[in-house]
């Protein structure tokens, strides 16, 4: 039996806010991981807190669950711990939103480049533009340089033509 996908134990959960009655969890996950691995039970079961002490997951509190590249998004709420098998039982509260991808103009194209380069944007297969948050921030990036001609190929005009000696004299004659 294959291993579950589980939260990376190390920085990918944060606590928001630590109430009385629950707290809230903020957790980035990796691209690679779906929203049906974060809804699995084993997907947050070593986060759960162990001791009266600890500033982990408990019954009732919130995580707030995204994908690195922004892509998506789900409200969760802890219903119980099962700390001897580690997992977690959630519910989704809100969500999940899901961000929808666009028509691009032709030759561009963005790809999700990792943590540290984040949405990068190429024209042609050669990288223009990188580092954004997120790929809606990315296509409007695109949409403002797409207006951009390739090199050697006449400038595209925009509004009205140009006027000409005639436009002038017609004027004038008016």
């Amino acid at each position: 039996m294959a291993e579950p996908i589980r939260c990376p134990t190390k920085n990918a959960l944060e606590i928001e806010h630590d109430g009385k009655q629950f707290g809230t969890y903020v957790a980035t996950v990796p691209v690679g991981h779906t929203l049906e691995d974060v809804l699995a039970p084993e997907y947050f079961g070593r986060m759960q807190a162990r001791g009266p002490t600890d500033k982990l997951l408990r019954a009732l509190d919130m995580i707030d669950v995204r994908s690195e590249d922004g892509s998506w998004y789900v409200r969760l709420m802890v219903r119980g711990c099962l700390g001897n098998v580690d997992k977690v039982i959630t519910m989704v509260v809100s969500g999940p939103a899901i961000a929808e991808e666009g028509i691009l103009p032709a030759g561009w194209s963005m790809q999700y480049m990792g943590i540290d380069r984040k949405w990068t944007i190429f024209y042609r297969g050669v990288e223009k533009d990188a580092m954004f948050l997120t790929s809606d921030v990315a296509r409007a990036r695109i949409i403002e340089l797409g207006g951009e001609p390739e090199q050697g190929d006449a400038p595209k005009r925009r509004g009205r033509p140009p006027r000409t000696a005639t436009d002038t004299r017609e004027a004038e004659a008016v």
